[in-house]
């Protein structure tokens, strides 16, 4: 005989919720934020950031790299 599945106790309020997507978003500059719903609730939150390695935060373009030499 199959046994029930346990149930998540933790339920998150409406408010904790839109906490948790709040962190998720802190200091992402470019990226994204992943939330996954399974049977009408949220289940989990991804956050996946860009980055841009030499990118200058003012004008956006930041020093060419070198090629390594061979």
């Amino acid at each position: 005989m199959a046994s029930k599945p346990p149930s998540h106790p933790y339920r998150p309020t409406q408010d904790t919720l839109f906490d948790h997507l709040q962190h998720a978003l802190r200091g992402i500059d470019s990226g994204t934020l992943e939330v996954v719903v399974h049977e009408g609730r949220v289940v989990q939150i991804e956050r996946r950031q860009r980055l841009y390695p030499g990118r200058d935060a003012v004008s956006g373009l930041g020093p060419k790299i070198a090629p390594s030499p061979t």
